[in-house]
């Protein structure tokens, strides 16, 4: 999800369902992207968390989906969200 949102606290015990709908469907750089509007909404039907996500799809003419390279800021920050489950896993952080 690109944007998750919770907009009410969810008491122990309620139903949730999470549903969602395609919103756009378009060709981008060479890649078939669909933009999904979704949302979670609880057993009085009222809206949880709403969201959206973007997502690239593999298609029959062009064949298998190829993610776009991730930037150096986004490389550099998975290595510090790995390095930082490594040592808790090794017990380094309480």
């Amino acid at each position: 999800m690109r944007s998750p949102r919770s907009k009410s606290n969810s008491a122990s015990g309620d139903t949730h369902w999470c549903s969602g709908e395609v919103a756009d469907k378009r060709i981008e750089d060479g890649h078939h992207v669909v933009e999904l509007s979704l949302r979670a909404a609880n057993q009085h039907d009222e809206v949880t968390a709403p969201g959206t996500a973007i997502v690239i799809l593999p298609s029959r003419q062009d064949g298998p989906a190829v993610l776009p390279a991730a930037s150096s800021e986004l490389r550099r920050r998975g290595a510090v969200i790995a390095a930082a489950a490594a040592s808790h896993r090794r017990g380094l952080v309480a």
